[in-house]
């Protein structure tokens, strides 16, 4: 059973709020429409309350903002919607649902966020989170977008998906989707800089 948080309704003015089966309730019987009107309610909050305002991108700043996407599982019953059988590090036949995130390290906060089925792909559902990111930072020209550096890990990293940020003008910070091919670039350097890890990584 879930408790209503005190000091939360407080800071709000509250005293009480629905419990857990009237809020389920209205979730429950949510349309499209209404799932729409929330997104754009959200959208509204975030441009009047984000803390990203000061590292908006421009044409003319030196450092690129950092953007973190990633799908992460969240294991559950496997009697919910969009339960499946997916990928979960070191646990096998589990039922979960992804989480796709677009995050900004540099103030914490979530930029936006979409539920998935428990077998979806990091790479089936990049462009889509791109597209979502877009209009909420407002990347609406490719001088905006080469302020940004995406960092993803090697899910996202196929060359459809690398070639597609590139082309739109980001700058990209991510692991090879596979680990042949990464052996196979490797071997095509000629000359490498050795960087010493650890305490021995010292000026």
């Amino acid at each position: 059973m879930l408790r209503p948080n005190r000091a939360l309704l407080a800071a709000f003015g509250y005293t009480a709020c629905a419990d857990q089966s009237v809020i389920q309730q209205t979730i429950n019987v949510a349309t499209s429409a209404n799932v729409s009107q929330l997104e754009c309610a959200i959208l509204e909050i975030w441009q009047l309350n984000n803390r990203i305002g000061l590292l908006t991108p421009n044409e003319t700043q030196k450092q690129p903002v950092t953007i973190d996407i990633d799908l992460s599982p969240l294991p559950i019953s496997k009697h919910a919607q969009g339960s499946l059988k997916g990928y979960v590090a070191k646990r096998k036949n589990l039922y979960t649902r992804q989480m796709a995130r677009v995050l900004v390290p540099q103030t914490q906060e979530i930029v936006t966020q979409s539920l998935y089925s428990g077998n979806t792909l990091s790479c089936s559902v990049f462009k889509e989170m791109i597209a979502k990111m877009e209009p909420i930072l407002q990347l609406d020209t490719k001088a905006k977008r080469q302020q940004i550096c995406l960092r993803l890990d090697a899910g996202f990293g196929t060359t459809q998906n690398i070639n597609f940020v590139l082309w739109r003008g980001y700058q990209l910070l991510v692991k090879m989707y596979s680990g042949n091919r990464a052996k196979k670039l490797a071997k095509s350097v000629k000359q490498w800089v050795a960087v010493k890890s650890g305490a021995d990584n010292t000026p």
